[in-house]
């Protein structure tokens, strides 16, 4: 009688020559603070004197955090988009403020209600 399988042997799997596995979208996040302070000071700027960012929050290749100035009382603390491009592996400052700061900023509408002070509830 020739031999037979066992009921609990599993076929071998094997993937195609030249497939992958598909990996998660690289948008950035999360972020670090020391991350987006680096590219904070990448560019010249009229904001106060800022020693970090904290609230940090991340989705989408956008980022937002809240501004920690050098110097409490000097200023009004900003919250700052930042934007995420894949290609160089970098962040950038799009725009401040303390509200509407995502206003006719390019942004799918699935990221853009992810941060408060992006959804107007509109």
């Amino acid at each position: 009688m020739p031999p037979t399988a066992s009921a609990t042997t599993k076929p071998a799997t094997t993937k195609p020559a030249g497939t992958s596995t598909p990996t998660a979208v690289d948008d950035g996040c999360p972020v670090s603070a020391s991350t987006l302070l680096a590219a904070f000071t990448k560019v010249k700027n009229e904001y106060a004197a800022t020693t970090g960012f904290t609230d940090l929050r991340c989705h989408g290749g956008f980022a937002t955090a809240l501004q920690k100035l050098k110097t409490e009382g000097e200023a009004e603390p900003a919250t700052f988009l930042f934007r995420y491009t894949r290609a160089t592996k970098t962040w950038a400052v799009v725009t401040a403020g303390s509200s509407d700061i995502c206003d006719g900023v390019e942004m799918p509408a699935e990221t853009r209600r992810k941060f408060p002070i992006c959804d107007s509830g509109s």
